[in-house]
């Protein structure tokens, strides 16, 4: 029996556009050389709208290569084949426009939507028979339920696909590869982008956990001149300040050929930053992360997803510079930097969305400025985030969880934060399991 997988498209770009082929035999030998009968065209308009999850009855099952064509989805499918052994299996794939999925007959097809106007592709091996077309209940496959429950508690969804069916599978695995395997020692260290894959593992198994803090802020840009002694003594310093509930620290400094990196989280957009190697990306700039410690909420990853969702315009972060003194920086590709300048009275905005916290980048910000004199000549990109999930509690002589001793959480996903951290923790785990 086929199983799903994961497609690479070649996307190749010039001063025209883009243009990407259909690859229907992959590199890997899996042949996708089908008998395509038809291409399905969909759009959906809002972020977080969901179709499926979708098949049809023999004798009209149907094989799918779905492709994105403008933005991004999370992909769920799920063996509904009762003879077959990964009955009730799940896999789930993030697919943006480089990427595709094919989908084998034996499952079901389901998405939800990160961007708005999200178009999607799809090629199926058997005609559309709406007599033998059948929906099931997304909330009735546990890993699709959850994980949109991470993102909104009101996704746009049609009445079909709101009533559909029930899906009375076991629920053996979540899958995200093409293959199973058995351990007894077994070592999650996913990280950061992970985060959403160890959380519905934790939610999933009802894992016992505490509440971790709120990581959340701006990416911070300004001539290196300014930072060059400290730079000397230290290439990625570190600068803290402490309130009562409230942390600071500067995060990830990168200089030379410091850019300012665009990410998109959650389908929403936010800053980070890299440093280049090699004299012709030299910039001679600095710019590094201010994130706000911030405890006391009740749902951290809720109020930091509220947050950076409120401060996107256009599909876009924000940029700020005092008198617009210093236009967006550029990417290491060389393109500008994807932001929405605001001005200072724009930023009263920001500090109402930050629920009044922005007030501590600003005297972080202030305070620099007494050291390092940089005046007007700087911006900062907002906003800057690390999602952290509650942290699942653990045995800390070899980090196994309280409930599942031979299964270890390591890392930046649920445990550490910072790749010394990370790093640390496996070593310390791999020693312990050694002994």
């Amino acid at each position: 029996m086929e199983t799903p997988f994961l497609v690479e498209q070649k996307t190749f770009q010039d001063e025209r556009g883009n243009f990407c082929a259909t690859p229907f035999l992959v590199r890997s030998a899996k042949s996708l050389v089908k008998n395509w009968v038809q291409v399905n065209t969909s759009v959906s308009f809002e972020k977080y709208t969901i179709r499926g999850l979708h098949y049809q009855e023999e004798p009209f099952e149907q094989s799918k290569y779905l492709k994105v064509v403008w933005g991004k989805i999370y992909n769920m499918v799920v063996c509904i084949n009762k003879i077959s052994p990964d009955f009730g299996l799940t896999y789930i794939f993030e697919v943006d426009k480089d990427h595709a999925v094919f989908v084998p007959r034996g499952y079901a097809n389901g998405l939800i939507t990160l961007e708005p106007n999200t178009i999607i592709q799809y090629f199926v091996d058997n005609n559309y028979s709406p007599e033998h077309e059948k929906s099931i209940k997304y909330s009735s496959v546990k890993d699709f339920d959850i994980m949109v429950k991470r993102f909104t508690d009101s996704p746009v969804i049609s009445e079909k696909d709101l009533n559909g069916i029930d899906f009375k599978g076991e629920y053996v695995d979540i899958k995200n590869s093409l293959e199973v395997i058995s351990y007894d020692e077994l070592i999650f260290a996913v990280g950061k982008s992970g985060i959403d894959f160890a959380q519905s593992l934790s939610d999933s198994y009802k894992l016992p956990t505490e509440p971790k803090s709120v990581q959340i802020g701006v990416r911070f840009e300004a001539p290196q001149k300014y930072f060059q002694k400290l730079i000397d003594i230290s290439y990625d310093f570190k600068l803290y300040q402490k309130f009562e509930n409230v942390s600071l620290r500067s995060f990830c400094t990168n200089n030379n050929a410091a850019y300012v990196a665009v990410e998109e989280t959650y389908g929403d957009v936010t800053y980070n930053g890299h440093a280049k190697k090699g004299e012709e990306f030299r910039n001679d700039m600095t710019n590094f992360g201010i994130l706000m410690e911030i405890k006391g909420i009740e749902d951290p990853f809720k109020w930091s997803r509220d947050v950076v969702q409120k401060l996107q315009i256009n599909n876009t972060g924000l940029y700020y510079s005092p008198g617009m003194t210093r236009e967006p920086g550029l990417t290491s590709e060389g393109t500008t930097v994807s932001s929405a300048k605001i001005s200072w009275i724009g930023l009263s905005k920001v500090e109402e969305i930050f629920q009044g916290y922005f007030k501590y980048i600003k005297d972080f910000i202030d305070q620099m400025n007494k050291v390092f004199e940089f005046g007007d000549d700087w911006g900062m990109y907002i906003p800057e985030v690390k999602y952290l999930s509650p942290e699942p509690l653990v045995d800390y002589t070899n980090l196994a969880l309280n409930d599942y001793p031979n299964v270890h959480f390591v890392g930046d996903a649920l445990s550490a934060r910072g790749i010394t951290v990370s790093g640390a923790h496996g070593i310390y785990v791999a020693e312990s399991l050694l002994k």
